[in-house]
């Protein structure tokens, strides 16, 4: 059944995901004009695979990805992946924390994607969260350049 959480079921939909959205982003970059229906229909089997396998972080992970594709402008994010960044963090960190330690990389993209959502409406969030960024990843050069940016606004803006 559709509801199924066998592994074959599960791995089933995990591939058919991932096909769809690897298929979309060849065909995006070799300009085909891709149809967003191969996103939706990848979105699914993740949200599937998020409703009968919770723990399954990666699910989180790739909905995010195909959320950022989504964007009409994806140099100005709208916020769309934002909802599935922040499920992976509390799977990985507060559900799960035993996984934070693998998931460094997942932490980082999503740590440092609602930093950057946060920079104009919240620097002082968008700090903490670069700083995050930064613990899990000493040399990440964007965490500490968006920091010192930010830093650099609220100075200029403190001397006016």
């Amino acid at each position: 059944t559709s509801n199924s959480t066998s592994p074959t079921t599960l791995t089933n939909y995990y591939y058919a995901g991932t096909y769809k959205t690897t298929y979309y982003r060849l065909q995006n970059a070799a300009q085909a004009n891709p149809s967003k229906t191969l996103l939706e229909e990848a979105d699914k089997s993740f949200a599937h695979l998020n409703k009968v396998a919770p723990d399954f972080d990666g699910a989180y992970l790739s909905r995010a990805g195909i959320a950022k594709l989504m964007e009409v402008d994806p140099n100005a994010p709208t916020g769309l992946a934002k909802p599935y960044y922040e499920q992976f963090i509390e799977q990985v960190t507060v559900k799960q924390p035993e996984k934070a330690a693998n998931s460094v990389k997942g932490l980082v993209e999503a740590y440092g994607y609602l930093a950057f959502l946060l920079m104009d409406s919240d620097p002082t969030k968008s700090i903490e969260l670069f700083n995050k960024v930064l613990e899990l990843e000493p040399g990440n050069t964007y965490a500490a350049d968006n920091i010192k940016y930010l830093n650099a606004v609220a100075a200029q803006k403190g001397s006016k």
